[in-house]
């Protein structure tokens, strides 16, 4: 099997690194600081960006890598923004990819097919890694070590996706994507096993007037973090503040759905 790195041979393709602002995130990756900011990372996030911009193509004979349009990246920016306001608008809160567990193609999924969907979490992550790297040097020691949990999941999400595409092509990977979606929905997690999430939702029942006041979300992730620390609510272990966000965003959902 070949590998190369080809453009579309159509001349009159407008390519997206052509444009001044996609081809700065792309050469990013190229600067001395992207090893610096990505330590490990820095192979795999390179792999992402490059997906992020090119389209794979691969027959039984031959595989490259054919170079997307400023058209499809700007569509696809534009799903991602559309999503982010649906997001929004359906937490009353900006979306922060550091606070969510679910990737990109489970967490902004309203409505788009899975294609999209995979688009928008690899030109995501390549946006979130390029804004890393080029903010690195300014950030504190706590700063860094927070935003880069979450760039960590994203590019690991991001990997995932790549692997399934060159080893399992399009019809595979859409049949292993939507198993995995069904899956996931069933499986049932260490804290939902521990009666965690019945007990923390039973709580937010209680106060959930607390999560129209400024600050109130806030307090309660607080309140909710103690209590699994002292045993007052039952946990296989003291969640991250990741987590209690993602479960207090869950009840908020499941709280405008019922009303």
């Amino acid at each position: 099997m070949t590998n190369t790195d080809n453009q579309d041979t159509d001349t009159k393709k407008n390519y997206c690194l052509d444009n001044e602002r996609f081809k700065a995130i792309y050469q990013i990756k190229g600067t001395k600081k992207f090893g610096k900011a990505l330590g490990a990372y820095w192979f795999n996030a390179e792999k992402v960006m490059r997906r992020a911009f090119y389209a794979a193509d691969h027959s039984p004979e031959s595989f490259c890598w054919k170079q997307k349009s400023t058209e499809e990246i700007e569509k696809t920016e534009q799903e991602c923004f559309e999503a982010i306001k649906k997001f929004e608008e359906e937490f009353e809160e900006p979306y922060n990819y550091q606070e969510q567990l679910k990737p990109v193609i489970e967490g902004l999924s309203y409505g788009q097919d899975w294609k999209t969907l995979v688009e928008m979490q690899h030109v995501f992550t390549a946006k979130a890694i390029f804004d890393y790297v080029t903010d690195f040097d300014s950030l504190s020691y706590e700063d860094r070590f927070y935003k880069f949990q979450g760039l960590a999941n994203l590019i690991t999400d991001s990997i995932g996706l790549i692997e399934l595409e060159l080893n399992s092509g399009e019809i595979g990977m859409q049949s292993i994507i939507e198993n995995a979606r069904k899956a996931g929905k069933a499986k049932q997690s260490p804290y939902e096993k521990a009666g965690t999430i019945a007990a923390v939702n039973q709580l937010l029942e209680e106060r959930k007037e607390k999560l129209n006041e400024r600050g109130g979300k806030a307090e309660l992730i607080r309140l909710i973090i103690r209590k699994i620390d002292d045993d007052e609510i039952p946990a296989p272990d003291v969640p991250t503040e990741r987590t209690v966000t993602a479960w207090v965003n869950q009840f908020q959902k499941n709280m405008k759905s019922t009303s």
